[in-house]
């Protein structure tokens, strides 16, 4: 097996240099995280058994801090966005608007996303705030397939909870299209 920078070096099916060998998680860099070497495995193990030669995408890899206010992020910051030759549609919403956080008195933070102005593809998320670790799940799912915000902010959220901060976000993007009336 070759090494690249002190890791096993593998390609996007998490196949080694050596013939029948694959490395994932750890092993290999990238993201050092329990969830990512378990949604590596189950690729590993099943281009090595069938061979059916599926690719890892790392993009989607959501990562958090659990200090307080927590703080979680998947895929690109707005500056990563746009030096990767994106044109961007950023969308903000704050915690101090929304009626969960008011509730529950943790008011501080944020949700950020970064979208590709053309195609409308989230390219990334930031939350600072409370329960932040669970709020970036949805963005995670909507990312998966290269997806848009627009399922996002057109699904509809038990109101008063935190992921409303979510929805607000992706509207603030223009996922959702404002209906005029008397036109």
């Amino acid at each position: 097996m070759e090494l690249e920078r002190d890791v096993i070096k593998a390609d996007d099916m998490l196949r080694t240099t050596a013939p029948n060998i694959w490395s994932i998680g750890d092993a290999n860099g990238g993201a050092m995280f329990t969830h990512r070497a378990t949604y590596d495995g189950p690729i590993a193990a099943l281009n090595a058994v069938r061979g059916l030669r599926k690719q890892v995408d790392y993009r989607v890899v959501p990562r958090a801090v659990f200090s307080e206010p927590a703080v979680a992020s998947v895929g690109l910051t707005e500056r990563e966005a746009r030096e990767a030759g994106h044109e961007v549609k950023v969308g903000k919403h704050l915690f101090a608007h929304t009626g969960r956080a008011k509730a529950i008195g943790q008011t501080e933070g944020f949700v950020k996303i970064v979208a590709d102005a053309k195609t409308g593809e989230i390219l990334g998320t930031h939350i600072l705030g409370a329960h932040a670790d669970i709020l970036i799940h949805q963005v995670v799912t909507a990312m998966y397939n290269h997806g848009t915000a627009e399922p996002i902010a057109k699904s509809i959220h038990i109101h008063p909870t935190l992921s409303e901060a979510v929805k607000s976000a992706t509207k603030a993007i223009g996922a959702e299209p404002v209906i005029k009336t008397g036109e």
